[in-house]
């Protein structure tokens, strides 16, 4: 056997070793070990060397991740021993008189390579034994849920702060992709609830268990650019095993990767076959919050999945206008005018009146004492696309300047760009339209100066261009 330079100490440290399952063998003879001390601490022994007189067997505490990490292949047995967690690992001879031999403490990286596997010494059975199943029950569960997930990755579009994501953006992600999925889960539920109830109450009732039940669940992260793999748990869904139950429950994880996730976004087919299959409400309830992600300023994201089943493996996910327009139809100019004006009055008449109280008999005290509730600003989203024209000047831009238009107090209009800082006001929305349209040309116009005087704005501005 090989000449170790190790420290030698009096014998394992590992007390009454009981066999809990035989790993590996070869021709019959056990060549890798699970055993379990008295302390109930899981460890493994591997046999790495052997002469005329006896062998020798490498021993390692492991904690239960390490173990499941092996049996379920995601890990091989040489990554295990050159990786494991535990500080030192024993070296054992043992002689074939059973005479107890030398025992030594050596660190996983000072391993010779004569003791140590292959790369590709992946655990051999397509499944793990049956007694792992609930002996590691944490990590299957885990496990499971991972196999199930979609893999989302955000990245910083500056690097101010290098790599990292804030977690105000990491929260935004988070909040999106959970609106977007719980969205969806209240459509299909919606949709087979409707068809066997016609209380709506009562279809309300289970809509809200599933959407609570199927809330994704987070099955692993990682940090620094921020990756997170969010999970729908069918495994424990068992509410009332109805049909409609398991037939949700069969179908929300891949539906939602084929109707949502492996959609092209800059595909008009694929738009319209989306708003041929949801109306415009169950669209809004799933595809919004996705957009608001894909279009942000902040931040870049990428979407697969565990299983790389997505079909379009991509980068950056791109959200093309005309494809927004058919999913999310932009009202005109005339219904945001009207809608915002239906708002207005709407809010400025929910006061407390005495049955049969004419309200033009009250002075304004009375008013302000009997007022339910008031809104001052109705708002609404409003978007200046490509190509921006005005004054016979022409420039076309990557994504649509988002805006928001409201009411003041007075009853103007406003319309404001908070990116840029960007306000008019007045009674025309397209008198305010060409008046934000000026004031991005002119920052357009000052790009040079702007990457010296401002050099955070000029990187907001070169971003539409």
């Amino acid at each position: 056997m090989l000449d170790l330079k190790a420290i030698t100490i009096a014998a394992l440290p590992f007390a009454g070793l009981d066999l809990v399952e035989e790993l590996l063998a070869f021709e019959g003879t056990p060549t890798l070990l699970h055993l379990r001390d008295k302390e109930h601490d899981d460890v493994i022994a591997f046999w790495v060397d052997f002469d005329s007189a006896g062998n020798r067997w490498l021993y390692g505490k492991v904690d239960k991740a390490e173990l499941f990490d092996y049996l379920i292949r995601r890990k091989s047995l040489r990554s295990l021993l050159t990786t494991i967690h535990s500080e030192f690992l024993f070296l054992a001879d043992s002689y074939k008189d059973d005479k107890p031999g030398s025992v030594r403490m050596i660190k996983a990286r000072d391993l010779p390579e004569e003791y140590l596997p292959t790369g590709d010494s992946y655990y051999i059975e397509d499944e793990m034994p049956a007694y792992y199943v609930d002996y590691l029950t944490e990590y299957n569960y885990i496990h499971k849920l991972r196999e199930k997930s979609y893999v989302v990755t955000v990245e910083p579009s500056s690097q101010t702060h290098q790599d990292t994501v804030g977690a105000k953006e990491a929260a935004e992600v988070l909040n999106g992709m959970v609106s977007s999925i719980e969205g969806y889960v209240r459509v299909k539920a919606f949709n087979l609830l409707k068809e066997k109830y016609s209380d709506v109450r009562r279809i309300n009732k289970r809509i809200n268990a599933m959407r609570k039940h199927f809330s994704p669940r987070i099955a692993e992260a990682e940090f620094g650019s921020f990756e997170v793999w969010l999970a729908i748990d069918t495994l424990t869904f068992n509410l009332t095993e109805d049909e409609i139950d398991s037939k949700l429950r069969s179908e929300v994880i891949d539906g939602y990767r084929q109707d949502v996730l492996d959609v092209d976004f800059t595909s008009d087919e694929d738009a319209r076959i989306i708003s041929n299959k949801f109306n415009e409400d169950e669209r809004k309830m799933i595809y919004n919050p996705l957009f608001k992600l894909i279009e942000s300023d902040d931040f870049d994201i990428t979407i697969s999945d565990f299983a790389h089943t997505l079909q379009r493996t991509r980068g950056k996910i791109k959200l093309k206008s005309s494809f927004k327009d058919i999913i999310m139809p932009q009202p005109t100019l005339e219904q945001v005018e009207d809608e915002l004006k239906k708002k207005n009055k709407i809010v400025s008449v929910f006061f407390n009146l005495k049955e049969g109280q004419d309200v033009t008999t009250l002075s304004k005290k009375n008013l302000l004492e009997n007022l339910l509730f008031t809104e001052n600003r109705a708002e609404a989203p409003f978007e200046i696309k490509s190509p921006i024209e005005v004054d016979g000047k022409t420039q076309k831009i990557k994504k649509p300047l988002r805006c928001t238009l409201s009411v003041d107090d007075a009853g103007n209009l406003v319309l404001f760009n908070s990116l840029f800082g960007l306000s008019a006001d007045g009674t025309d929305i397209q008198v305010l339209s060409d008046s934000i349209k000026r004031q991005f040309l002119q920052l357009v116009e000052s790009l040079i100066q702007l990457k010296e005087t401002d050099y955070p704005k000029y990187v907001q501005v070169s971003r539409f261009l």
